[in-house]
């Protein structure tokens, strides 16, 4: 799990960018690099708190470890996180936070589609989730006529995907939808259209971090777990979770298939705001000085072909929060920390085709890099109990031990789906099954 934060050139940059953008780019990604490094020393501080035992021990603190950690708990286990940095400083809370299956390797497309099935089914399971916004989305094609719709779109129902054919349509399904202000651009003929929701992953993480605290689980950051087995034994755990993404393999020694960096660039703007029509901030049934606003531009874009657009340089345009989140690249197998003036003049072109009216001429507030944990086989999803044989060969406690990664550009769609059956496999040791009663 990483959040990469890059100095931009601004030598290099002056050539292409105005001075004014250039210079914020600077400034805003050194403010956040400062404040990633401050959060990361503090973090050291909670690591001391860890408690002498617990049932399960999660490793990874991003959207997968937190959710597996809560699914467990629901399940009447006790858990402790331990992360080298918390979700909201590593990709989880980088991330669009768009529900859509994308990416997550040879994952069989029924098990994925279950777990996005599930996953949604979780955020909207209690209503008016501020933390959790409804939207419509479409995902863009330059054909007059959509493809079949995938697999995950005609099984889950609550989703109601379908396709619009042609650009006529189109134009009406976008006026229809209510976007506020979102359009589709040129040279785009048709469609999937679906609804979606879109986290608040910062926000949505740190609620996660406060639940697992409030139903008695220990949380401590900074902390580098090298041997899964052994930290679980010391802690005198019946299992251990490997939740650490894109160094999963890494932590659970399997050279044989290793993650693979699937590296994304995104812009963040502002996310524009209205005044609700008719709308008196000196009404007698508010403060005086309270401004409710609605916000503007509410859809989801995604294309990966047309004028905008190609498979490694995808277009996204992802109203999250107060900020709306424009991309992007997919590049595999490339690390490269860096992003270049031509992806930020991209993302400009992005943003004035899907909204022209609103960031026709607006700048990004920042721009951020992440590493999705790209697995070309698929999500690994496994418990290995170990048997009577391998509990009496060894001198120090058996400890079941599961793994949980390679989620690709699809963590928080299918996070949830993940946690309750990895939850439901682990809550099936004998150990876990007494702790659990």
């Amino acid at each position: 799990e990483r959040r990469i934060w890059q100095f931009f050139d601004a030598g290099e940059a002056s050539h292409e960018l105005p001075l004014k953008l250039t210079k914020m780019l600077v400034a805003s990604q050194s403010r956040a690099l400062l404040a990633s490094r401050t959060s990361y020393w503090a973090a050291h501080r909670v690591a001391s708190t860890l408690p002498s035992r617990c049932d399960v021990l999660v490793v990874g603190g991003g959207v997968v470890g937190l959710t597996t950690a809560r699914a467990l708990q629901k399940r009447g286990v006790d858990v402790v996180v331990r992360a080298l940095a918390r979700g909201e400083d590593a990709t989880s809370g980088g991330a669009g936070g768009y529900w859509m299956l994308f990416h997550c390797g040879l994952t069989p497309e029924a098990t994925g589609a279950r777990w996005a099935g599930v996953t949604l089914d979780e955020y909207l399971g209690t209503a008016e989730d501020p933390l959790v916004e409804q939207m419509p989305a479409f995902y863009l094609f330059d054909s007059g006529e959509a493809p079949e719709l995938p697999l995950w779109g005609r099984t889950i129902e609550r989703c109601k995907m379908r396709r619009v054919n042609g650009r006529e349509a189109l134009e009406a399904a976008f006026e229809a939808a209510a976007t506020a202000g979102v359009t589709p651009p040129a040279g785009y003929e048709s469609a999937w259209q679906f609804e979606t929701v879109v986290v608040d992953c910062p926000k949505y993480l740190r609620r996660l971090e406060s639940d697992i605290a409030t139903d008695g689980g220990e949380l401590a950051f900074g902390v580098e777990v090298e041997d899964l087995a052994k930290t679980a034994q010391t802690l005198g755990c019946d299992a251990v979770v490997n939740c650490t993404g894109l160094s999963g393999p890494d932590v659970a020694r399997d050279d044989a298939f290793p993650s693979i960096p699937g590296k994304g660039v995104i812009a963040r703007y502002a996310r524009p705001s209205v005044r609700p029509e008719g709308f008196m901030s000196s009404s007698p049934s508010r403060p005086p000085n309270e401004k409710k606003k609605l916000r503007r531009l509410r859809a989801v874009i995604t294309a990966e072909g047309g004028p905008l657009a190609s498979p490694t340089e995808p277009a996204y345009f992802i109203p999250r929060g107060e900020l709306v989140v424009v991309g992007g690249t997919y590049f595999e197998g490339d690390s490269d920390e860096s992003y270049t003036p031509r992806e930020l003049q991209r993302y400009a072109t992005h943003a004035k085709a899907f909204a022209p009216d609103d960031l026709g001429n607006a700048e990004p507030l920042s721009v951020w890099t992440g590493l999705r944990p790209v697995r070309p086989q698929g999500v690994r999803l496994e418990v290995h109990h170990p048997t009577d044989a391998e509990a009496d060969a060894s001198s120090e406690r058996s400890v079941a031990v599961a793994h949980n990664y390679g989620h690709g550009g699809s963590g928080w769609t299918i996070a949830w789906g993940c946690a309750e059956d990895l939850a439901d496999a682990l809550s099936g040791a004998p150990r876990l099954r007494k702790a659990a009663a």
